[in-house]
């Protein structure tokens, strides 16, 4: 269909191009007068050859009226490019001065940087220097030390002195003790620690203390409860040497097993063994409880031992 519409609006453009040529030209012939209502014969169309129009020629001025305009834009092509480049190296420069003036501040912010270290290192300087005596001040010094100390070494002669003709005074014995005097001094040193580290935990009496190493009554019990606070504290600090951590007890690992009263003294040994305690103590706990042995021994593990080696963890 439309390549049907296409040529009949050829086909008409043709005639109405013949029309015009017959009607300008007056040497053509005229129609005859039957032949316009002659009826048109069936069949198909020819089209009509369209001729291209003549090519208009261009006179000389309008050859140099373009070439006037092909040369204006020449020129105008010429000036766009002069000020672009204009411009390019106009923002270099400018640029280039701004990084000049980056420079010289850079510059200048390192010697002043210079200036006041080299004020802090002459202010640091100066009690350095205030501190040094002359020749007289230091003979005057050294004098004034020497009497000083004569002074105070006579002072302690005869402070001594006096002591020496002084009886020393008699002192009763506490009442109520039973320890012996190690004994007892160990028990002083691990209430003392307790005082100062034990915050955590309640802090026994003497008496408690004394009545627990003994055995006797209810203090057994908290003494026996103090000892497993202690064994814990000791096991996170210092703790045992690697070797010592894979020993198992009743099939579990001496790190992991939960201290009751029927497992402290056998975890005392191997912590005290590590350690390097005395081997003769070490081989005692192999067959007896720590609860078994002497007064004085238990507490010299304690007093000796203990208020060292868990004073950084409490």
């Amino acid at each position: 269909m439309k390549a049907e519409k296409k040529k009949a609006k050829l086909e008409q453009a043709a005639k109405d191009l013949e029309l015009k040529a017959d009607s300008s030209d007056p040497t053509a012939p005229l129609p005859a007068p039957g032949s316009a209502a002659a009826p048109k014969k069936p069949g198909r169309r020819r089209s009509a050859k369209v001729e291209a129009p003549p090519r208009v020629q261009q006179t000389d001025e309008e050859r140099i009226a373009q070439g006037k305009r092909v040369l204006g834009a020449r020129s105008k092509a010429k000036a766009l490019a002069k000020a672009q480049a204009e411009a390019e190296a106009a923002a270099q420069k400018a640029q280039a001065v701004k990084r000049a003036a980056e420079r010289r501040v850079q510059v200048q912010r390192r010697l002043e940087e210079r200036k006041r270290q080299q004020i802090i290192a002459d202010e640091l300087k100066k009690p350095t220097e205030d501190m040094c005596l002359t020749d007289h001040k230091v003979s005057f010094v050294f004098t004034l030390f020497y009497f000083i100390s004569n002074v105070i070494e006579k002072i302690v002669l005869m402070n001594f002195e006096l002591c020496l003709h002084q009886p020393l005074p008699e002192l009763s014995r506490i009442p109520g003790l039973v320890l012996s005097g190690k004994a007892f001094a160990h028990c002083l040193a691990v209430v003392e620690f307790l005082h100062g580290y034990g915050k955590l935990m309640d802090i026994p009496s003497l008496a408690t203390l004394q009545e627990g190493l003994l055995g006797l009554g209810d203090s057994h019990g908290e003494f026996q409860d103090l000892v497993i606070k202690l064994m814990e504290a000791a096991l996170h600090d210092p703790g045992l040497p690697s070797f010592y951590q894979s020993v198992k007890i009743l099939g579990e690992k001496l790190v992991d097993l939960k201290l009751t009263r029927s497992t402290v003294s056998e975890v005392l040994r191997v912590f005290l063994e590590a350690h390097g305690y005395e081997t003769e103590v070490c081989d005692t706990l192999r067959t007896k409880t720590f609860h078994a042995l002497t007064p004085d021994t238990k507490a010299s593990i304690l007093g000796s031992w203990w208020t060292s080696s868990t004073a950084a963890t409490l």
